[in-house]
């Protein structure tokens, strides 16, 4: 283990050299006498802030508990069961590999220390140059996050006491509802706040029957998040705007923790993005148990029922979608063994015969009436390969009418979980 005066002149030596020397030199015994030899040239210079910044993670590094092992033995299962944060779990895996704990709430200039000290690891022993403006980099994106947190977290105040004073009432649920802009958005909006008041919407449109609504909320929370802790989200949002700087996995030169961890965050910052679309199709799910979906056609609900239908070949006007869908198949029967002989079953070695059967033609006649309680929305007008309509039945069956209709908009919804 370095000592404290080692570890100084290491430092200074990765940093305002630009460990060109001590890259050459790893592992050697010109090491110490080239940190000598810088120390001693730069004299009473002043540090730059990130040379500053990098002698104070080395020495909090080294300041920070050493890992027993039996600590290694608790981080390690902790690990195991999945139950920690994304920053707890990153903070174990650098612990691991700096073999001192380092805590996941610590922060530097608002960055990370875990972050900070992982980075520090990774490019002071592969000799960066940059290392000094590797850190700042860092440092300045949680500058960054500390104004997105605050944001939210005023909006997170404010939907609290909304849900709390008005939250069996729709209209003003909805309302307060903002608006967020199509695209590419941060790791974290202030909007995100609003995905319990989302939920309080949900329940309460779905016990007043209000089923436009919550497909409406679906859509809303198509550009939200469930943000996590305050560590988590600050770990996520400076490994998003800043790991061009820092890179992906910490290179070779780290332990296989700190390799583990850059690894963990990465995929955790790729998973981000499909997150909103996880929350909109866990509240389609959750309304298609009170709004079931159903086939054109079938037979099965009953007058008054409210159901989900996907038309093909559908005609949407401004008040009514009509379908008319017309199929025909053969259907064998009265087959039988023909002494043909197509092929072989080679578990068995038994031979496989065609089959010789008679046919006959059936066809199926579907024809959907939806009358629209509201306009239906201008993408959808005229013919249309595929729409969502939502409906209470009137008749079921090969001539279905729906009554109080309304079109849903799910072309974004995974074709997968349509059902």
């Amino acid at each position: 283990m370095w000592n404290r005066t080692t570890l100084a002149l290491l430092i200074a030596a990765a940093l305002t050299s630009g460990c060109a020397t001590l890259g050459a030199a790893h592992g050697r015994g010109s090491t110490l006498s080239s940190a000598r030899h810088v120390v001693k040239s730069t004299g009473t210079k002043q540090a730059t802030a990130g040379q500053a910044l990098g002698a104070r993670i080395g020495q909090m590094i080294e300041s920070s508990p050493a890992i027993t092992a039996a600590r290694r033995a608790a981080l390690e299962a902790s690990l195991e069961s999945g139950d920690l944060s994304v920053a707890q779990a990153f903070a174990a895996r650098v612990s691991l590999g700096l073999d001192h704990e380092i805590s996941a709430e610590t922060t530097v200039q608002g960055a990370p220390l875990s972050l900070l000290a992982a980075a520090w690891r990774a490019y002071f022993r592969l000799g960066e140059p940059r290392l000094s403006e590797i850190l700042q980099a860092i440092v300045d994106g949680g500058s960054e996050f500390g104004r997105a947190w605050s944001a939210y977290a005023r909006r997170q105040s404010e939907v609290t006491a909304l849900v709390r004073d008005h939250g069996t009432d729709l209209e003003a649920l909805r309302a307060a509802i903002s608006t967020v802009p199509p695209g590419e958005r941060p790791a974290l909006i202030a909007a995100d706040a609003e995905t319990p008041l989302i939920r309080a919407a949900a329940s309460v449109a779905a016990e007043a029957g209000s089923y436009q609504a919550l497909y409406e909320l679906a859509e809303a929370l198509r550009h939200r998040r469930a943000p996590g802790d305050e560590a988590s989200e600050r770990l996520l949002w400076v490994g998003i705007q800043r790991r061009a700087q820092f890179g992906g996995y910490f290179g070779g030169a780290v332990t296989p923790p700190i390799q583990q961890a850059g690894r963990h965050l990465e995929a955790k910052i790729q998973s981000l993005g499909a997150e909103p679309e996880r929350l909109a199709v866990g509240l389609i799910h959750w309304t298609n148990d009170r709004v079931p979906v159903v086939q054109a056609g079938a037979s099965d609900p009953s007058r008054g029922d409210w159901v989900r239908m996907e038309l093909r070949e559908a005609d949407v006007g401004e008040d009514r979608v009509r379908m008319d869908y017309h199929d025909t198949w053969r259907v064998p029967y009265n087959c039988r063994r023909s002494r043909r002989v197509i092929g072989i079953d080679w578990e068995t070695g038994d031979l496989r015969f065609a089959q010789d059967c008679r046919y006959r033609t059936e066809r199926s006649d579907i024809n959907v009436d939806a009358r629209l309680a509201t306009p239906s929305p201008e993408w959808a007008r005229g013919e249309q390969d595929r729409v969502w309509v939502v409906g209470r039945v009137q008749r079921a069956g090969r001539r279905t009418r729906l009554r109080d209709a309304f079109v849903v908009d799910l072309r974004w919804y995974p074709t997968s979980t349509r059902r």
